[in-house]
């Protein structure tokens, strides 16, 4: 008997979707708002003033208190913030990012030929590698494998092994 290869219905994450751009460790970090410069400030203070509530709860009151501040008061924490917004600004225009090269670390031509096939084309080669099953010798399993690379697809037959 001929064994046909299974259908393997679950997702590969890493090859599903496109991994998020990793930051930059050295990059500046971006300025932060009125709100989180009065978080920041005044976080202890809540803690302090109510210790058996919870973290969310602080943030909830925190917002309150914030948006019933007058203009006055909220100039303080706008002014902190445009302040870091100038920072950030003046470290992003010395900042120099690092160079852009792809995950497989060769030229553009041969990144291309690497790069994750789509679910698409992966499905497509399935189908076709399920329409014709390969043969099996000797009791051997045939094992379908789909590598990562763009329109591939190889058939792996496991090794002997002795009993």
């Amino acid at each position: 008997e001929t064994e046909t290869p299974k259908k393997d219905n679950s997702t590969n994450k890493a090859e599903a979707a496109p991994s998020k751009k990793k930051r930059d460790p050295n990059a500046p970090k971006k300025p932060k708002s009125a709100w989180s410069m009065y978080q920041t400030a005044k976080r202890n203070e809540f803690k302090a003033a109510n210790p058996d509530t919870k973290a969310g709860d602080i943030t909830k009151l925190m917002s309150a208190e914030f948006k019933k501040l007058d203009a006055n008061d909220k100039v303080v924490w706008e002014e902190q913030a445009k302040e870091d917004k100038s920072r950030y600004k003046n470290e992003m225009a010395a900042y120099k990012p690092p160079e852009q090269t792809n995950s497989v670390g060769k030229d553009d031509e041969t990144a291309a030929v690497n790069e994750p096939a789509t679910k698409k084309e992966k499905s497509s080669i399935l189908k076709a590698l399920a329409a014709c099953p390969p043969k099996s010798k000797g009791g051997k399993s045939t094992k379908v494998q789909i590598s990562s690379t763009k329109k591939a697809a190889s058939i792996t037959t496991p090794k002997a092994t002795s009993k």
